[in-house]
């Protein structure tokens, strides 16, 4: 291998990330593997703060987009400049562990395997970020139990550049869950990847609870979008547990049921109805909170409530996704009559 010619690549969109990056910066530097074998490429999607001149005074080479066009174009992007065979993806508000390139080089030293995938680390003590990372763990325990991954985050994973390329790169024209739809299309196309704990990142998880119900809200709506080009992901992924999408279902049902009690209080309607479609929620969480309240009783006792929130958010953002497909499709429709 040329010496001069890095083996990996680490690409890192950033925008608007003046308070994170250099943290990030730092942690990739301080890296277990050789600092030869390596380059960090930060792509500044576009920022009107310092972020460019933070990446490039922490040491990293730093492109400049002239406009913000979203994560999967800034990943593209730095995709063209990248030189080498791997590429590794990480955010500006993650801080990997020591060993995190490292991880991820030797999953892939094996050569049929085409990506790895690691998880989320948090330091944070806000309650809200206690119970994300609890949701992520959940997620990681499902993963572990599947025969294959094919649901790869861009928090913490790595591609051989070649199968990235082959495959087209990101969808730009996904604002949010591009790094789903890529993976989605790399394993439909033969690539491997593997579910590494191993390789782990600290990252800063949203302390706000509205930021929260917001940003998941705007994933399943997009989301929509990946499924319908994926279909078969409708069932099954091996990041999302089925169990969610019965969760989803019955938070709606006891809305749907509390708010008709509510409207109809004056009449004496029973509340048996409320009763049994809370209780039928409560069982379907009760893992949850059960794992939860090994380490974190806060937490658990919050969880009800939160996962009922979160799941009402999810639930709204699937209806928008379909309405906007509907929309799509309406339009299609009326062109093609119109071309007629």
């Amino acid at each position: 291998m040329d010496q001069h010619k890095p083996e990996l690549s680490v690409i890192v969109p950033a925008f608007q990330a003046s308070a994170t990056i250099e943290p990030c910066l730092r942690a990739l530097a301080y890296q277990t593997l050789a600092p030869e074998r390596y380059e960090i490429i930060v792509v500044d999607d576009g920022s009107s703060d310092r972020t460019a001149d933070r990446a490039a005074g922490a040491g990293a080479q730093v492109l400049r987009m002239t406009r913000n066009s979203g994560p999967a174009a800034a990943r593209n992007a730095g995709l063209v400049i990248a030189r080498g065979q791997l590429i590794v993806f990480t955010d500006a508000d993650c801080e990997p562990t020591p060993e995190f390139l490292a991880g991820l080089a030797s999953h892939l030293a094996n050569p049929s395997v085409g990506g790895a995938k690691g998880v989320y680390l948090s330091k944070q003590r806000a309650l809200v970020a206690r119970f994300v990372q609890h949701e992520y763990e959940d997620r990681y325990r499902h993963t572990a139990r599947q025969r294959s991954v094919d649901f790869a985050d861009t928090y913490a994973c790595c591609y051989r550049r070649a199968d990235i390329l082959r495959a087209g790169g990101f969808d730009a024209s996904l604002p949010v869950c591009e790094d789903q739809e890529m993976s989605f299309r790399l394993v439909e196309a033969g690539v491997h990847i593997e579910f590494a704990p191993d390789v782990r990142t600290y990252h800063h998880h949203c302390e706000d609870i509205r930021v929260y119900l917001r940003k998941k809200f705007r994933i399943a709506r997009w989301k929509v979008r990946v499924l319908c080009k994926h279909p078969s992901k409708v069932v099954h992924d091996s990041h999302t547990p089925r169990m969610m999408k019965v969760e989803m279902i019955a938070a709606s049902l006891l809305f749907l049921t509390a708010v008709l009690y509510g409207l109809r209080r004056q009449r004496e309607t029973t509340w048996l109805p409320v009763a049994f479609t809370s209780a039928g929620y409560l069982a379907l969480v009760a893992p949850f909170v059960r794992n939860a309240a090994r380490d974190d009783v806060p937490v658990a006792i919050m969880a009800p409530m939160l996962l009922l929130s979160r799941d009402l958010a999810l639930t709204t953002g699937t209806i928008v996704g379909l309405m906007d497909m509907l929309r799509i499709l309406v339009h299609r429709t009326c062109t093609k009559a119109c071309a007629y």
